[in-house]
Protein backbone atom coordinates (compact mmCIF):
# COMPACT_ATOMS: atom_id res chain seq x y z
CA UNK A 1 0.00 0.00 0.00
CA UNK A 2 1.29 3.22 -0.70
CA UNK A 3 -0.40 6.98 0.44
CA UNK A 4 -1.51 7.31 -3.23
CA UNK A 5 -3.39 4.15 -2.75
CA UNK A 6 -4.66 5.03 0.21
CA UNK A 7 -5.90 8.38 0.03
CA UNK A 8 -7.99 6.87 -2.82
CA UNK A 9 -9.55 4.15 -1.53
CA UNK A 10 -10.40 6.91 1.28
CA UNK A 11 -11.53 10.19 -0.40
CA UNK A 12 -15.22 11.26 0.39
CA UNK A 13 -17.88 12.69 -1.88
CA UNK A 14 -16.20 15.61 -3.77
CA UNK A 15 -18.68 18.30 -2.26
CA UNK A 16 -17.05 16.81 1.32
CA UNK A 17 -13.43 16.00 0.55
CA UNK A 18 -10.43 18.79 1.63
CA UNK A 19 -7.63 17.22 -0.24
CA UNK A 20 -6.11 18.10 3.45
CA UNK A 21 -2.87 16.22 2.99
CA UNK A 22 -2.00 17.65 -0.37
CA UNK A 23 -3.11 20.93 0.25
CA UNK A 24 -0.82 21.17 3.87
CA UNK A 25 1.90 19.32 2.42
CA UNK A 26 2.21 20.70 -1.67
CA UNK A 27 1.13 24.69 -2.06
CA UNK A 28 2.32 24.57 -5.89
CA UNK A 29 1.02 21.62 -7.85
CA UNK A 30 0.71 21.33 -11.43
CA UNK A 31 -2.46 20.29 -13.37
CA UNK A 32 -0.84 17.24 -14.27
CA UNK A 33 0.53 16.74 -11.15
CA UNK A 34 -2.91 16.78 -9.30
CA UNK A 35 -4.46 14.13 -12.03
CA UNK A 36 -1.25 11.98 -11.29
CA UNK A 37 -2.89 11.31 -7.75
CA UNK A 38 -6.15 9.46 -9.48
CA UNK A 39 -6.08 6.13 -11.29
CA UNK A 40 -8.41 8.07 -13.84
CA UNK A 41 -8.76 5.80 -17.11
CA UNK A 42 -6.35 7.57 -19.81
CA UNK A 43 -9.20 8.85 -21.90
CA UNK A 44 -11.03 10.91 -19.22
CA UNK A 45 -8.20 12.15 -18.49
CA UNK A 46 -7.25 13.47 -21.60
CA UNK A 47 -10.49 14.99 -21.39
CA UNK A 48 -9.82 16.55 -18.54
CA UNK A 49 -6.79 18.07 -19.59
CA UNK A 50 -8.02 19.31 -23.12
CA UNK A 51 -11.35 21.01 -20.73
CA UNK A 52 -8.25 22.91 -18.82
CA UNK A 53 -6.29 24.10 -22.18
CA UNK A 54 -6.09 27.40 -21.70
CA UNK A 55 -3.22 27.03 -18.59
CA UNK A 56 -0.08 24.29 -19.05
CA UNK A 57 -0.74 21.17 -17.89
CA UNK A 58 2.78 20.82 -16.55
CA UNK A 59 3.41 24.40 -15.59
CA UNK A 60 3.09 24.57 -11.36
CA UNK A 61 0.81 27.13 -10.28
CA UNK A 62 1.44 28.28 -6.98
CA UNK A 63 -1.35 28.13 -4.00
CA UNK A 64 -2.95 25.73 -6.48
CA UNK A 65 -6.43 24.58 -4.08
CA UNK A 66 -6.80 28.48 -4.14
CA UNK A 67 -6.53 28.46 -8.28
CA UNK A 68 -9.03 29.49 -10.63
CA UNK A 69 -7.25 26.13 -12.52
CA UNK A 70 -8.73 24.34 -9.27
CA UNK A 71 -11.56 25.63 -8.94
CA UNK A 72 -12.44 25.20 -12.65
CA UNK A 73 -11.55 21.30 -12.47
CA UNK A 74 -13.77 20.39 -9.90
CA UNK A 75 -16.59 22.64 -11.67
CA UNK A 76 -16.01 19.82 -14.33
CA UNK A 77 -18.79 17.59 -14.57
CA UNK A 78 -16.47 15.12 -16.10
CA UNK A 79 -14.02 15.11 -13.24
CA UNK A 80 -16.78 14.72 -10.93
CA UNK A 81 -18.18 11.83 -12.36
CA UNK A 82 -14.74 10.58 -12.38
CA UNK A 83 -13.57 10.63 -9.40
CA UNK A 84 -17.05 9.17 -7.95
CA UNK A 85 -16.31 6.73 -10.56
CA UNK A 86 -12.85 5.80 -9.29
CA UNK A 87 -13.50 6.42 -5.59
CA UNK A 88 -15.90 3.67 -5.03
CA UNK A 89 -13.96 1.07 -7.94
CA UNK A 90 -11.33 1.74 -5.48
CA UNK A 91 -12.91 1.24 -1.78
CA UNK A 92 -14.43 -1.95 -3.78
CA UNK A 93 -11.07 -3.24 -5.27
CA UNK A 94 -9.58 -2.92 -2.04
CA UNK A 95 -12.19 -4.47 0.33
CA UNK A 96 -11.69 -7.43 -2.17
CA UNK A 97 -7.90 -7.40 -1.77
CA UNK A 98 -8.37 -7.10 1.98
CA UNK A 99 -10.72 -10.27 1.86
CA UNK A 100 -7.83 -12.05 -0.02
CA UNK A 101 -5.90 -12.32 2.96
CA UNK A 102 -8.60 -14.99 4.31
CA UNK A 103 -8.42 -13.37 7.36
CA UNK A 104 -11.28 -12.80 9.56
CA UNK A 105 -10.40 -9.06 10.61
CA UNK A 106 -13.40 -8.11 12.00
CA UNK A 107 -12.83 -10.44 15.18
CA UNK A 108 -8.60 -10.32 15.02
CA UNK A 109 -8.03 -6.85 14.03
CA UNK A 110 -5.53 -5.52 11.17
CA UNK A 111 -2.26 -5.03 11.91
CA UNK A 112 0.03 -2.60 9.73
CA UNK A 113 3.47 -2.59 9.10
CA UNK A 114 5.46 -0.11 7.49
CA UNK A 115 8.27 1.93 7.46
CA UNK A 116 6.49 5.05 9.40
CA UNK A 117 5.89 8.20 9.78
CA UNK A 118 2.78 8.98 11.41
CA UNK A 119 -0.14 5.81 10.39
CA UNK A 120 -1.91 8.11 7.22
CA UNK A 121 -2.77 4.87 5.82
CA UNK A 122 -3.75 3.28 8.84
CA UNK A 123 -5.89 6.06 9.31
CA UNK A 124 -7.42 5.65 5.90
CA UNK A 125 -8.11 2.06 6.38
CA UNK A 126 -9.82 2.39 9.72
CA UNK A 127 -12.11 5.24 8.29
CA UNK A 128 -12.83 2.76 5.40
CA UNK A 129 -13.57 0.21 7.99
CA UNK A 130 -16.12 2.77 9.30
CA UNK A 131 -14.33 2.42 12.20
CA UNK A 132 -15.30 -0.35 13.88
CA UNK A 133 -12.65 -2.77 14.03
CA UNK A 134 -9.03 -2.45 15.44
CA UNK A 135 -5.76 -1.21 13.12
CA UNK A 136 -2.42 -1.54 14.77
CA UNK A 137 0.27 0.19 13.25
CA UNK A 138 3.81 -1.08 13.71
CA UNK A 139 6.38 1.14 12.12
CA UNK A 140 10.04 1.68 11.53
CA UNK A 141 9.77 5.10 13.72
CA UNK A 142 6.48 7.20 14.52
CA UNK A 143 6.98 10.84 13.59
CA UNK A 144 3.60 11.63 14.11
CA UNK A 145 0.98 10.57 16.26
CA UNK A 146 -2.70 12.10 14.80
CA UNK A 147 -5.73 11.16 17.11
CA UNK A 148 -4.74 7.64 18.45
CA UNK A 149 -7.53 5.56 19.54
CA UNK A 150 -8.05 2.30 21.51
CA UNK A 151 -8.62 0.85 18.02
CA UNK A 152 -5.90 2.63 16.09
CA UNK A 153 -2.86 2.21 19.02
CA UNK A 154 0.53 2.45 16.87
CA UNK A 155 3.75 1.56 18.10
CA UNK A 156 7.65 2.91 16.55
CA UNK A 157 10.26 0.29 16.67
CA UNK A 158 13.29 2.69 16.60
CA UNK A 159 11.77 5.78 17.66
CA UNK A 160 8.47 7.51 18.49
CA UNK A 161 7.01 10.85 19.04
CA UNK A 162 4.47 9.13 21.51
CA UNK A 163 3.92 9.99 24.28
CA UNK A 164 7.02 12.01 23.95
CA UNK A 165 10.18 12.48 22.59
CA UNK A 166 13.28 11.56 24.46
CA UNK A 167 17.16 11.70 23.54
CA UNK A 168 17.42 9.03 20.95
CA UNK A 169 14.70 10.22 19.22
CA UNK A 170 16.07 13.32 17.98
CA UNK A 171 18.93 11.64 16.50
CA UNK A 172 17.38 8.46 14.66
CA UNK A 173 14.48 10.43 13.24
CA UNK A 174 16.75 13.28 11.56
CA UNK A 175 16.77 11.64 8.40
CA UNK A 176 14.14 9.41 8.24
CA UNK A 177 14.45 9.53 3.98
CA UNK A 178 17.65 7.17 4.58
CA UNK A 179 15.29 4.07 5.92
CA UNK A 180 13.28 4.73 3.26
CA UNK A 181 16.04 4.30 0.80
CA UNK A 182 16.97 1.30 2.19
CA UNK A 183 14.06 -0.30 2.87
CA UNK A 184 12.96 0.25 -0.95
CA UNK A 185 10.26 -2.27 -2.28
CA UNK A 186 11.54 -4.39 -5.28
CA UNK A 187 8.03 -3.69 -7.38
CA UNK A 188 8.25 0.02 -6.87
CA UNK A 189 5.21 2.11 -5.55
CA UNK A 190 1.23 0.88 -5.59
CA UNK A 191 -0.52 3.30 -7.49
CA UNK A 192 -4.03 2.27 -6.33
CA UNK A 193 -6.25 -1.22 -6.57
CA UNK A 194 -8.22 -2.86 -9.48
CA UNK A 195 -10.41 -6.11 -9.14
CA UNK A 196 -9.57 -7.38 -12.38
CA UNK A 197 -5.84 -7.56 -12.49
CA UNK A 198 -3.44 -10.16 -10.35
CA UNK A 199 -3.17 -9.06 -6.68
CA UNK A 200 -6.03 -5.89 -7.46
CA UNK A 201 -2.84 -4.04 -7.21
CA UNK A 202 -2.16 -1.46 -10.23
CA UNK A 203 1.69 -0.98 -9.58
CA UNK A 204 4.48 0.86 -11.32
CA UNK A 205 8.13 0.93 -10.94
CA UNK A 206 10.03 3.96 -12.00
CA UNK A 207 12.67 3.71 -14.15
CA UNK A 208 15.26 5.40 -12.35
CA UNK A 209 14.07 3.28 -8.78
CA UNK A 210 14.24 0.07 -10.77
CA UNK A 211 17.60 0.84 -11.82
CA UNK A 212 19.09 1.39 -8.16
CA UNK A 213 17.04 -1.20 -6.67
CA UNK A 214 18.93 -3.93 -8.78
CA UNK A 215 22.15 -2.40 -8.82
CA UNK A 216 22.78 -1.07 -5.48
CA UNK A 217 19.53 -1.89 -2.81
CA UNK A 218 19.24 -5.45 -3.42
CA UNK A 219 22.50 -6.48 -2.39
CA UNK A 220 22.13 -3.99 0.56
CA UNK A 221 19.17 -5.50 1.66
CA UNK A 222 20.72 -9.02 1.08
CA UNK A 223 23.32 -8.26 3.63
CA UNK A 224 21.26 -6.54 6.17
CA UNK A 225 18.58 -9.68 5.87
CA UNK A 226 21.47 -12.03 7.00
CA UNK A 227 23.01 -10.11 9.04
CA UNK A 228 19.81 -9.42 10.78
CA UNK A 229 19.65 -13.27 11.34
CA UNK A 230 23.23 -13.44 12.64
CA UNK A 231 21.79 -10.70 15.42
CA UNK A 232 18.77 -12.65 16.06
CA UNK A 233 20.45 -16.02 16.60
CA UNK A 234 23.18 -14.27 18.73
CA UNK A 235 21.05 -12.86 21.61
CA UNK A 236 18.73 -15.87 21.34
CA UNK A 237 20.20 -16.93 24.34
CA UNK A 238 21.06 -13.77 25.86
CA UNK A 239 18.95 -11.71 28.41
CA UNK A 240 19.93 -7.90 28.11
CA UNK A 241 18.31 -4.42 28.42
CA UNK A 242 16.55 -2.45 25.77
CA UNK A 243 17.94 0.00 26.92
CA UNK A 244 21.48 -0.88 26.02
CA UNK A 245 19.90 -1.13 22.05
CA UNK A 246 18.63 2.27 22.34
CA UNK A 247 21.72 3.58 23.24
CA UNK A 248 23.74 1.96 20.86
CA UNK A 249 21.83 2.54 17.76
CA UNK A 250 21.62 6.22 19.03
CA UNK A 251 25.56 6.42 18.95
CA UNK A 252 25.76 4.63 15.93
CA UNK A 253 23.20 7.00 14.38
CA UNK A 254 24.62 10.19 15.98
CA UNK A 255 28.46 9.45 14.65
CA UNK A 256 26.99 8.29 10.99
CA UNK A 257 25.22 11.75 11.02
CA UNK A 258 27.96 13.89 11.40
CA UNK A 259 31.60 12.24 10.84
CA UNK A 260 30.29 9.77 7.86
CA UNK A 261 33.09 9.92 5.36
CA UNK A 262 33.13 11.25 1.57
CA UNK A 263 32.49 7.71 0.24
CA UNK A 264 29.46 6.57 1.71
CA UNK A 265 28.32 10.13 1.24
CA UNK A 266 28.44 9.61 -2.92
CA UNK A 267 26.75 6.29 -2.50
CA UNK A 268 24.03 8.47 -0.33
CA UNK A 269 24.35 10.42 -3.25
CA UNK A 270 23.24 8.11 -6.07
CA UNK A 271 20.78 7.02 -3.84
CA UNK A 272 19.05 10.11 -3.36
CA UNK A 273 18.74 10.71 -7.14
CA UNK A 274 16.87 7.98 -7.70
CA UNK A 275 14.54 8.47 -4.28
CA UNK A 276 10.52 8.41 -5.72
CA UNK A 277 7.63 10.63 -4.34
CA UNK A 278 4.73 8.99 -5.66
CA UNK A 279 1.80 11.37 -4.35
CA UNK A 280 1.58 15.60 -4.58
CA UNK A 281 4.29 16.25 -7.16
CA UNK A 282 5.84 13.13 -7.68
CA UNK A 283 9.00 14.47 -6.96
CA UNK A 284 12.08 13.03 -8.51
CA UNK A 285 15.30 13.20 -5.98
CA UNK A 286 15.92 14.40 -2.74
CA UNK A 287 17.16 17.94 -2.23
CA UNK A 288 17.98 19.01 1.95
CA UNK A 289 17.78 22.37 3.15
CA UNK A 290 17.43 24.30 6.50
CA UNK A 291 14.59 26.57 7.31
CA UNK A 292 16.17 29.39 7.02
CA UNK A 293 13.36 31.22 9.06
CA UNK A 294 14.99 30.18 12.31
CA UNK A 295 15.97 32.68 14.62
CA UNK A 296 20.10 32.13 15.01
CA UNK A 297 20.11 33.14 18.36
CA UNK A 298 17.12 30.70 19.61
CA UNK A 299 19.19 27.69 17.40
CA UNK A 300 22.05 28.39 19.29
CA UNK A 301 21.15 28.47 22.88
CA UNK A 302 18.70 25.30 21.89
CA UNK A 303 21.77 23.92 20.88
CA UNK A 304 23.80 24.68 23.72
CA UNK A 305 20.91 23.58 26.22
CA UNK A 306 19.50 20.39 23.89
CA UNK A 307 21.96 19.86 21.00
CA UNK A 308 19.89 16.95 20.02
CA UNK A 309 16.98 18.61 18.76
CA UNK A 310 18.85 20.35 16.79
CA UNK A 311 20.53 16.81 15.33
CA UNK A 312 18.96 17.24 12.13
CA UNK A 313 20.10 20.51 11.00
CA UNK A 314 23.17 19.21 11.77
CA UNK A 315 23.39 16.19 9.95
CA UNK A 316 21.52 17.89 7.17
CA UNK A 317 23.71 20.36 6.91
CA UNK A 318 26.77 18.09 5.96
CA UNK A 319 25.11 16.98 3.22
CA UNK A 320 24.16 20.54 1.35
CA UNK A 321 27.59 21.32 1.55
CA UNK A 322 28.97 18.16 -0.12
CA UNK A 323 26.18 18.00 -2.69
CA UNK A 324 27.36 21.91 -3.63
CA UNK A 325 31.07 20.77 -3.75
CA UNK A 326 32.14 23.58 -1.45
CA UNK A 327 35.03 23.69 1.07
CA UNK A 328 33.06 25.05 3.23
CA UNK A 329 32.44 21.45 4.73
CA UNK A 330 35.73 20.86 5.77
CA UNK A 331 35.66 24.04 7.85
CA UNK A 332 32.36 22.92 9.72
CA UNK A 333 33.91 21.83 13.48
CA UNK A 334 31.67 17.75 13.10
CA UNK A 335 34.14 16.34 15.15
CA UNK A 336 33.95 19.08 18.09
CA UNK A 337 29.83 19.14 17.19
CA UNK A 338 30.30 15.54 17.99
CA UNK A 339 32.06 15.39 20.92
CA UNK A 340 29.61 18.19 22.50
CA UNK A 341 26.70 16.23 21.75
CA UNK A 342 28.12 13.48 24.16
CA UNK A 343 29.40 15.30 27.21
CA UNK A 344 25.85 17.35 26.81
CA UNK A 345 24.46 13.85 27.28
CA UNK A 346 26.70 13.02 30.39
CA UNK A 347 26.67 15.80 31.85
CA UNK A 348 22.80 15.94 31.89
CA UNK A 349 22.24 12.21 32.67
CA UNK A 350 24.90 11.76 35.19
CA UNK A 351 25.41 15.29 36.60
CA UNK A 352 22.26 17.21 37.16
CA UNK A 353 19.21 15.82 39.13
CA UNK A 354 16.81 13.38 37.79
CA UNK A 355 14.19 15.81 37.60
CA UNK A 356 15.54 18.45 35.90
CA UNK A 357 17.14 15.68 33.18
CA UNK A 358 13.30 15.37 32.59
CA UNK A 359 12.44 18.53 31.89
CA UNK A 360 14.85 19.08 29.24
CA UNK A 361 14.29 15.46 27.62
CA UNK A 362 10.31 15.61 27.38
CA UNK A 363 9.38 19.18 27.45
Amino acid sequence: MSRQAAFQVGYEALDQEEFRYLKERFKTLSISDFLNNFSFDSEDRSKLLSSLAQWDRDKPIEDFFHSEAFDTLLALPLFEEAYEVNRNKQREAFLTYLSSFEVDFRSEGINLVDVGWGGTMQEVIYKVLNEKYAVTGFYMGLRETYNILKRTKRYGLVFSVHPYTVYSDHILMANTQIYEQLLSANQGSVLGYDKTVENFTIEYHHPLERDLFEKHLRFHQDFMMEQFKVLLEDLSLICYNYAIVQRKITGLALRNGLLINSDKMKFMTVLNKGFIQNIGDNKVGIQYSIDQGENLFLFIKDFLIRPESKFRHLAKLKWILFEKNTWYRHLVPMRLIFSYLRINRFFREKILKESVVKGYNYF
